[in-house]
């Protein structure tokens, strides 16, 4: 079964979620150290905002064209987590195929094959397939 869920991703909102949803300080989102995967880093880029992801899953820079401002990046806080049994699982490696996103979780191996779909000042995503068990959800 295909799952959908589409972000529209505008700053504006996730400037929002720092205040009404997850805290970005999370501690449980924090890494003990530098991620363990290696490789190039993965950005998507439009006219209001340039989104760079470490191979590790983790943002490494949100930049807001509009306000020319780095945004609610926090060096080392996975971009994305799964929530599989009531666990909450980091994104731990990342690879890119021109707009899908290979995406592991944890230390669980869950996966997701992510679309990202760019538009004009936001992105869109679409999980196109998923590793996890059916008891799951993406946090962004």
């Amino acid at each position: 079964m295909r799952h959908l869920l589409l972000i529209l991703a505008s700053l504006a909102a996730l400037a929002a979620a720092e205040e009404g949803g997850m805290p970005l300080d999370e501690p449980s989102l924090r890494r003990a150290g530098p991620p363990m995967v290696t490789g190039p880093d993965i950005t998507f880029e439009n006219r209001g905002l340039r989104l760079v992801i470490g191979p590790g899953g983790e943002c490494k820079s949100l930049y807001d064209k509009t306000l020319v401002a780095e945004r609610n990046c926090q060096p080392g806080r996975p971009l994305m987590c799964a929530v599989v049994d009531n666990r909450t699982l980091p994104a731990t490696s990342c690879a890119r195929q021109g707009n899908l996103l290979n995406v592991t979780f944890g230390e669980h191996k869950a996966r997701a094959v992510i679309e990202v779909q760019t538009h004009p000042y936001f992105l869109g995503i679409v999980i196109r397939s998923s590793g996890c068990p059916r008891d799951w959800e993406l946090l962004t």
